[in-house]
């Protein structure tokens, strides 16, 4: 069976890095006149997480020039993988274990993910990704399609019946869309209402290869 990973949120705990990126750009701006001072708590910060870039900015700065945009999108980037390079990058706990089980049972792992070319490459290196993912798709090399747009793509390269497994509401789209089943991360940023409609949950990554073990049973 074909496993769909998403990835910050589902087994990059991503926000360890991300709020003091994100808060880093927003102070160059700042100090430039361009946003006000950003006081948003952590659990905010993780709202934002997952959406493609230019989604995010639109949503979280709307009267940003673009031009603007897309430097405090490099900048949040620029950020993020000095401190993958650095060593202070995480996936959750037993996520690799969890990897290795699955590839382990016969499963083909895949990857997608809403972010840029250079943030996967940094975290292909980091954490040695192509031992457990046969293919790898982020949006930047998909033309920032959505999800479920890119999907179609990605079950072209490998036949077979797939599960979706994200936190986020861009992740269970692919299943509506494609009539997939999907296992919805509780543990990730995704808010309850964006998980309502999925049958299996995991409120912890360990609990990911037993609800494939579930669905498969059921095929």
């Amino acid at each position: 069976m074909n496993l769909l990973f998403d990835y910050d949120g589902t087994l990059h705990d991503c926000l360890h890095i991300y709020a003091p990126a994100l808060r880093h750009a927003c102070a160059v701006l700042t100090a430039e006149g361009w946003l006000p001072p950003l006081n948003s708590t952590d659990e905010e910060i993780g709202s934002w997480l997952g959406l493609p870039s230019q989604e995010m900015w639109d949503n979280f700065a709307p009267n940003l020039p673009q031009e603007q945009k897309m430097r405090a999108s490099a900048l949040v980037g620029d950020y993020m993988r000095q401190e993958i390079a650095a060593g202070r990058a995480r996936l959750y706990p037993q996520a690799r274990q969890v990897l290795q089980q699955l590839k382990a049972a016969g499963h083909t792992l895949l990857f997608l993910s809403n972010c840029k070319s250079a943030y996967l490459q940094a975290h292909r290196q980091a954490f040695k990704l192509d031992n457990y993912f046969a293919g790898l798709y982020c949006a930047e090399d998909c033309g920032w399609l959505p999800k479920e747009q890119v999907f179609p793509q990605i079950q072209a390269a490998h036949p077979g019946d797939f599960v979706m497994i994200g936190d986020r509401r861009h992740d269970m789209a692919v299943a509506v869309a494609h009539n997939l089943p999907a296992i919805g991360c509780a543990y990730g940023y995704g808010t309850a209402d964006e998980l309502q409609n999925t049958p299996y949950i995991a409120h912890d990554v360990q609990e990911i290869p037993a609800l494939v073990a579930k669905i498969a049973a059921q095929k």
